[in-house]
């Protein structure tokens, strides 16, 4: 799937002369059912540019897309999945454990879970 809002803001230029740039990632076939977190390669070159990390994930059936972070189906009660943390490899997305996500609606590996948005200057 490809995404039209990081077109329209690729290459914005910002007060200090940097290009403000979006790149998506897939997060990938993570199982929510059985793991609270993903682990999902960014490859930039450097975290010293990356500004900030947003992104959306989806049900099994791809009939539900929610973006990150997020409660589960409106029931608006908990952050059910949030950004934890990015270094220089790697963005971590956790999910809250016994939460609306550790379901068989968010089981197995065979789609991609979703996409992350990273925000970034060059």
């Amino acid at each position: 799937m490809e995404l039209v809002m990081p077109q329209l803001f690729d290459r914005m230029k910002m007060a200090s002369g940097q290009l403000l740039r979006v790149k998506t990632v897939d997060i990938g076939g993570w199982d929510m059912d059985l793991y609270d977190y993903a682990q999902v390669f960014h490859g930039l070159a450097s975290i010293d540019k990356l500004l900030a990390v947003t992104g959306w994930i989806q049900r099994n059936d791809g009939a539900l897309r929610m973006s990150i972070p997020c409660s589960i189906e409106n029931t608006g009660d908990h952050v059910e999945v949030w950004i934890g943390y990015w270094d220089a490899d790697t963005v971590i997305v956790y999910r809250r454990p016994g939460g609306g996500f550790d379901s068989i609606n968010y089981s197995g590996v065979a789609i991609n879970r979703g996409q992350l948005l990273l925000f970034y200057i060059e």
